[in-house]
This record gives structure tokens, C-alpha cells and sequence, in this order.
């Protein structure tokens, strides 16, 4: 049986399942309450459950990412095809999503987890003259193991497994995983003459298909051997996004740190509305009666309660600085949250840095959202080109991303407060988008109640300030 996960596999995986939990919202929090919230000890299951219910989870990381890549989805794109690729801009990928979508997924994706993987097929039958190349995506999970193996002096990707969505299967306990592979070609002496000089160089691209039940490895059908225009491929023909480059390595997930800081802002509020909770409710005690003696336990003052000589009554409460201490970690984490979702956008740059300073920056200061644009730019235009390649040979495709809302220069300060106020639904993500053109906060060109349905179509809260908005006078 071949190896199926690559060493980095688990680690990651607990990433990506912490980052969906987390964008998926409320839900998928308390479902998932065990994992992330401490059990105090004598807890009751039903106890837990309940005080896992009453935190509330504020989308932060959902709302950060979706103002990402709104920034930079603001302006469209610019693709220029050849019109024998022209249709492809309505239908792209296997599940025929328009070529926008498919930018959408990359970007949110990259944003994420930052990875993602786009392999460039033909529909295994019915192909005619006329037919066109899909695009079939892989999350960053799906993403099973690979090899790199230099080729002809150069390094190139030589295994690739990913995991296929197949709910049938799925149900049975089985997954289907398909295996790019560049595998050595042994030409036949005796029909050397069909193939072509570069095919005899002795690497060729291979598909093959597995169930794989526990430990269990069954390939299903033929080995492919793809060809194209007549000619078997010498690469695999696939792109995998990243924030820093287009290679298979994987990087710290991007959003990772905002989803921590996510999930512990909702185990505070979870202690807090716990905390809250038992200060709210009292319990009555009786010193020095016995049951014999009760005769009453209704409270207020229609009651009247008889105790024996000596008797007493307290009330306990709770009281100490414990929900005050809670209140701040979070307002802590929600400052914390606004910063780094500004990072996404700004490369730290402090407004008085010097020239020789900025000089000595190279590229991997510049923003993150910057670099993330650039790098779905350069693999998009891969994949084109080689689609392009493949119905139109020695056609050209060009691919421009807008960077204006981008640019790694700017004010720190003033994205960080615009983010805290997207993050908390106190402004709208159109406001966000105008406000981050013009470097304002408040957008001047909109009355309030335009704001106030803006903001409460999008499920937002009018009665949170914005920071930017309270000054002193």
C-alpha cells in the first residue's frame, strides 16, 4: 500500500478543521464545545451543555476574511482570453462554476488556509474539437501527500494524492483519493516511430483512482494516460495557491491566529455569561431550621418565614472582580483581533521610517494581502496559459488584478480601526470597501439611515460605536 498522508498531514489538518469551525459560526462552535471549552470539574454533561450555550461567538474571522477578499474582488479582474477560450469564463470548473467564482474560492482559500489546488483536466469521454478544459478544486485538506523528484534538472512535482468528494462513498466509510504521477516511458523499439522526439525522453503524466477504507487500498479502473492534441503531457497539470509562492509547501494558515484569538474571545464570553449566570441567582439559606420546622419556601414579601430561637437566614451572592477581569480579556481580544486583521493589508510600516529603512525591505514585507493577490494572479494565468495551450496553441492569455485597496503602505491605525468596526458589524462591508479608498471612517457621501439599513442587512449591530468615531472635546 502506497503512503497516503504526508508527514505534515495531521498537524495541519487540526488547523483547517479549527479555521472551519470557526468561519462557520455559532453552530459549529458549540457543536464542537468539548473541544474547546474547558469542563469545570463535577460538571454535569447537561450542565456543560448549557453553559456552552450561553457565550455568545461573534464572527469575527468570518468577517475579517470576507472584507479581504472584498478588497480585493472591489475592482474585477482583468482576463484577456483567446476566443477559442472564451467560454470558460462561464464555466470552469467540474461543477461548471463561472471563472469569478473560481477567483472567489482561491482567494477566500489563500486568505484562510493558505493553500489551495486547482488541476487542469480534459472530460474523460465524449471529447470533440470543440471541447474545453475544466478546472477540478482541492481544499487544503483534500490535499493528501506529494513528491518532488528533479526531472530533466529541474525539480518538479513527480507524486500527488488528493481525496475526491463522493458522498456516496463518503457514507461507507470509503474515500476516493486520485494519484498524479510522472512516471518513466518505455517507448517500444518497434513503434518508436509514432511518438514524437520530446515524448521519448522517458517521463510522462499518469492518473490513477483508489478506495481507500482504513488501511485498505483498491485502485479502480484503468491507469490514464493523458493526452493532448495527440501528445502525452510531460508535467502534471496542476497550480497550488499560497500566499508567498505556487508550490506545494505548506505555510502557518493565514487566518489561523485571528481564529484563535476568535475562539478564546468565545470562551470568555462563555465564563462570563456562566459567571453572570450565578451572580443573578441567589440561593436562600436557613441556619439553625430543620425540615420539621419549614413550613414556607416562597421569597418576597407577601411571605412571612418563622425560624427557630436562634435561628438566621443569608443570602449567597456571588461578588468579586471575576466577570470584571473576564470583560477586559475580551475587550483585550477584540483590540487584539482589529490588529492583526490589519496586518492582512499593512506591512507594519511606521509612518516616520526612513528611507535607507524602507530601502532595506525586500518583498516579504509587503502586506499579505498583497502577496496573496500576486500569487493567485501568477497561478491563474498558469492555468490559462495551459488551457489556452491546449484549444488554441500559440495564443496568449494575460490576467490583472487591481491593486489599489492592496497597496502595503497603508495607515496601520486607521485600517486597524476600520476593521474592528467591520469586525463587530458596527459599519457596513460597502462603507469598509469606500472608507479603505478614501482613508476616512465614517463614509460622508451616506446619510445615517442609508448606514442603518446598510449595516442591518448584513446582520450587523447600529448600537456599536465604532472606535474612530469617539473623540474628545
Amino acid at each position: 500500500m502506497s503512503k497516503i498522508h504526508h508527514r505534515s498531514y495531521d498537524k495541519y489538518q487540526a488547523y483547517y478543521a479549527r479555521i472551519d469551525d470557526a468561519l462557520e459560526g455559532q453552530d459549529a462552535m458549540r457543536a464542537n464545545a468539548a473541544q474547546y471549552l474547558r469542563k469545570m470539574t463535577g460538571m454535569q454533561s447537561s450542565e456543560f451543555e448549557a453553559y456552552a450555550r450561553g457565550g455568545s461567538y461573534y464572527p469575527t474571522a468570518e468577517r475579517t476574511l470576507r472584507g479581504m477578499t472584498g478588497l480585493c474582488l472591489t475592482h474585477a479582474p482583468t482576463i484577456d482570453l483567446p476566443p477559442r477560450l472564451e467560454p470558460f469564463r462561464q464555466s470552469a470548473t467540474y461543477q461548471g462554476n463561472p471563472l469569478s467564482v473560481f477567483i472567489e474560492n482561491v482567494l477566500a482559500a489563500v486568505l484562510s488556509k493558505g493553500r489551495y489546488l486547482a488541476l487542469l483536466d480534459y472530460p474523460p469521454d465524449g471529447n470533440t474539437v470543440t471541447s474545453l478544459p475544466y478546472l477540478s478544486c482541492f481544499n487544503a485538506e483534500s490535499i493528501m501527500d506529494w513528491k518532488y523528484s528533479l526531472v530533466g534538472g529541474k525539480e518538479q512535482v513527480t507524486y500527488l494524492r488528493l481525496r475526491e468528494d463522493d458522498d456516496d462513498l463518503a457514507d461507507e466509510g470509503i474515500e476516493q483519493h486520485l494519484v498524479c504521477t510522472l512516471e518513466p516511458f518505455h517507448v517500444d523499439p518497434q513503434n518508436e516511430d509514432m511518438f514524437e522526439d520530446n515524448e521519448k525522453l522517458g517521463i510522462v503524466y499518469k492518473v490513477r483512482r483508489y478506495h481507500v477504507k482504513g488501511t485498505d487500498e483498491t485502485m479502480v479502473g484503468e491507469v490514464a494516460t493523458p493526452q493532448v492534441n495527440g501528445s502525452y503531457l510531460k508535467e502534471i497539470p496542476m497550480v497550488c495557491f499560497s500566499p508567498s509562492n505556487l508550490t506545494l509547501d505548506i505555510e502557518k494558515p493565514p487566518l489561523l491566529d485571528i481564529v484563535d484569538l476568535n475562539i478564546a474571545h468565545w470562551q470568555n464570553s462563555v465564563d462570563l455569561e456562566h459567571t453572570v449566570h450565578l451572580a443573578a441567582q441567589p440561593t436562600f439559606v436557613r441556619i439553625g431550621a430543620s425540615r420539621v420546622d419549614e413550613k414556607n419556601n416562597t421569597i418576597g414579601p407577601g411571605a412571612v418565614w418563622d425560624l427557630p430561637t436562634g435561628g438566621d437566614a443569608k443570602v449567597l451572592e456571588i461578588t468579586g472582580e471575576g466577570a470584571r477581569v473576564t470583560r477586559e480579556a475580551m475587550v483585550d481580544k477584540e483590540a487584539r483581533m482589529a490588529s492583526l486583521g490589519a496586518t492582512f493589508i499593512t506591512d507594519g510600516k511606521v509612518r516616520n521610517e526612513t528611507a535607507t529603512t524602507s530601502q532595506i525591505r525586500n518583498r516579504s514585507a509587503n502586506s499579505l494581502l498583497y502577496s496573496s493577490l500576486e500569487m493567485v494572479e501568477a497561478g491563474l494565468t498558469k492555468l490559462l496559459q495551459w488551457a489556452a495551450d491546449w484549444v488554441q496553441p500559440n495564443s496568449t492569455v494575460t490576467v490583472e488584478f487591481s491593486r489599489d485597496l492592496v497597496s502595503a503602505t497603508a495607515d496601520p491605525a486607521m485600517v486597524g480601526a476600520l476593521l474592528k468596526a467591520w469586525q463587530s458589524g458596527a459599519i457596513s462591508h460597502e462603507t469598509f470597501i469606500d472608507n479603505m479608498r478614501r482613508g476616512e471612517v465614517v463614509a460622508s457621501d451616506r446619510s445615517y439611515e442609508q448606514e442603518k439599513d446598510a449595516i442591518e442587512s448584513e446582520g450587523g449591530d447600529i448600537n456599536i460605536i465604532p472606535v474612530m468615531q469617539t473623540q474628545d472635546v
